[in-house]
């Protein structure tokens, strides 16, 4: 993107919204600079654009929406969004994005590992094969976790695929991927993804039998929930509590009252797919001994 298309843009919205460049430049750069950045002459660092852009209230994406012409993605972006809304059985969505990938003119490395697990899911469709298809997700997975640091995509590709791997390695991956996500603290949508986790591996944590931790877990989960106002995540923790404490037979509360908690609380939200899956995990999980 030429900085001259950039700078004549910035002055549109600039305009449109009735702002001055005296605003907009004031502890950013000189007045006489922001005028020439807006007329194309010079180009500015990426710092004082995020600046000026949160001076004129308009985010990124936004911006990027508004250069395209209300095109908002691009194919690269396409392409990932592709991926994040699939439908994890679809064979056709997931060999289209393949496709895609491989049609597209670059050596994108966060493509390429998008790549890696759409052909691993697909092997896991088409066999069954578990080990077979944790190859191409071990090797994602090894380059992720080099890095010193994950951005946001990094995160959200590795949440994806999580729970395919062993719990030994979910459990080292779900501590790494919550401590980068606590650089990122106050962001909703990856507290989300922290919560998801939690939720969901306290269920892996269940079928291995590992009670207490998972309680632990759970305990993390209802507070972050609460957090949040997640009442779906709650009422799933609560049901998921009640499994536990059927196993460790604490006193505290029964665990059908901490079911029938969570399945009250799924009701409300009239959330009856959900009730139906999570009370054929209670028959499969609670201990019917106690209680």
């Amino acid at each position: 993107m030429k900085y001259v298309e950039l700078g004549l843009t910035i002055k549109e919205i600039r305009e449109d919204k009735g702002i001055s460049q005296k605003f907009v430049a004031s502890n950013i750069m000189t007045q006489s600079n922001y005028s020439r950045f807006e007329n194309g002459i010079i180009d500015v660092s990426s710092q004082a654009l995020l600046k000026i852009l949160d001076r004129l209230d308009i985010t990124c994406d936004e911006l990027l929406i508004i250069l395209n012409k209300g095109t908002t993605f691009e194919v690269r972006k396409d392409i990932i969004n592709n991926f994040f809304n699939l439908t994890y059985n679809n064979k056709e969505e997931l060999n289209l994005i393949i496709h895609k990938i491989q049609n597209y003119d670059s050596e994108d490395l966060f493509l390429q590992h998008i790549e890696k697990v759409c052909e691993s899911l697909l092997i896991l469709l088409n066999t069954s094969d578990l080990k077979k298809a944790n190859m191409g997700l071990i090797e994602v997975w090894y380059d992720l976790s080099k890095r010193n640091r994950l951005y946001k995509a990094d995160i959200y590709l590795i949440n994806s695929i999580l729970f395919l791997f062993p719990i030994e390695t979910v459990r080292t991956i779900k501590t790494f991927v919550e401590r980068n996500i606590d650089f990122y603290k106050g962001d909703k949508d990856l507290e989300m993804i922290k919560l998801n986790i939690s939720v969901n591996f306290s269920l892996l944590l269940i079928k291995n039998q590992l009670f207490e931790e998972s309680l632990n877990i759970v305990d993390n989960a209802i507070s972050l929930s609460k957090q949040l106002g997640e009442y779906l995540r709650l009422g799933i923790c609560y049901i998921r509590k009640g499994i536990i404490i059927s196993h460790l037979n604490q006193s505290t509360n029964t665990s059908s009252d901490w079911i029938n908690k969570g399945l009250n609380i799924l009701q409300e939200l009239e959330e009856n797919n959900l009730l139906n899956i999570l009370q054929e995990e209670i028959a499969t999980y609670k201990n019917t001994l106690v209680d």
